[in-house]
């Protein structure tokens, strides 16, 4: 299934072109995460990483395919709300690399990002 526009499946580190396509993004901003566990080999996928940051709502993948599949049908779904957040992010961004002094002031969008 394709992503909607504007979402686009990245890696955690651009340096480890091996590594297989683990997060989705929008403008940057991860909004999916997966991750497969040392231990068990089990994937993860860490839903709405943009607002909880680490350690957010996770879902167990019964296969790197099947949490593929499953992050996207989940961005489809929630699609706009994630272009509204990813919104409010870029402004804050935006607003307290204008001004430094202004991140004192200013509200993040998500309690995480302080």
């Amino acid at each position: 299934m394709p992503l909607p526009p504007d979402f686009y499946w990245t890696r955690r580190s651009a340096s480890r072109v091996e590594d297989p396509l683990t997060v989705i993004a929008c403008e940057g901003e991860w909004v999916v995460a997966m991750f497969q566990r040392v231990n068990d080999g089990i994937w993860i996928a860490s839903l709405d990483r943009h607002r909880n940051g680490p350690g957010g709502p996770s879902r167990v993948c019964t296969s790197y395919e099947q949490g593929r599949t499953g992050a996207e049908l989940w961005v489809v779904r929630h699609q706009g709300r994630l272009r509204e957040d990813v919104a409010k992010i870029t402004t804050w961004r935006e607003a307290v690399r204008a001004n430094r002094l202004a991140k004192a002031s200013l509200p993040p969008p998500f309690d995480w990002m302080e």
